[in-house]
């Protein structure tokens, strides 16, 4: 059984918020799925950034992988920067990669999260994003 700790439950607690993950890998989007459904965040889900693209908007945190191919996750924050959308994001990147620190900030990424993502950190970074977010979907 996977031990979490109080202060880490305590935070995810707090918000029963919608969480957008727009990764290209199925088994990643589960997985997410599942995690965060166990900590009562409502979930949406989408293979590309150009699936989310078609959307309406009234997600309290987008979690957006880095690799993907076509759109990647830095361009899709920029495009919706650019488009006025100013949801919370959080960036899953492969590696650390200090060329994109510049363009992180410029987004307001919450937290870059270099994979592998511990369940602490990936929650913690969710519970800031959606602070003071009264977002439905």
């Amino acid at each position: 059984m996977n031990m979490r700790s109080e202060q880490t439950l305590n935070a995810a607690d707090r918000h029963a918020h919608c969480v957008c993950i727009v990764d290209d890998d199925a088994a990643v989007r589960d997985s997410l799925r599942a995690l965060l459904e166990s900590y009562g965040f409502e979930i949406r889900e989408f293979d590309s950034a150009a699936a989310l693209l078609k959307t309406q908007f009234g997600y309290c945190c987008l979690l957006v992988d880095h690799r993907m191919p076509v759109t990647n996750g830095m361009d899709l924050l920029e495009l919706l920067r650019m488009g006025g959308i100013d949801t919370p994001a959080i960036l899953m990147t492969d590696k650390d990669e200090p060329s994109l620190a510049l363009r992180i900030g410029a987004t307001q990424a919450v937290a870059p999260l270099t994979k592998p993502i511990t369940e602490p950190a990936l929650i913690r970074s969710i519970a800031a994003a959606c602070d003071g977010q009264h977002c439905t979907a």
